[in-house]
């Protein structure tokens, strides 16, 4: 088995610049061969809104767990 690779990312938005910025979601592309790999989930899930949530975000969907 080789090196493995994962991006962890969160989303955030702000809407009076950066004074206050407030979590929409996070994720992970989980273990993958390649960055590449990777970035491709990580791509899909931004793409499709498919990131996870700590609770229901009217703007984008309940994700929750």
């Amino acid at each position: 088995m080789g090196t493995q690779y994962r991006v962890e990312y969160t989303i955030t938005e702000s809407e009076d610049g950066f004074e206050t910025e407030n979590e929409v979601g996070f994720g992970s592309s989980g273990t993958w061969d390649s960055i590449e790999q990777c970035g491709h989930i990580v791509l899909s899930d931004l793409q499709n809104e498919t990131w996870e949530t700590e609770g229901p975000t009217p703007t984008y969907g309940d994700r929750a767990l």
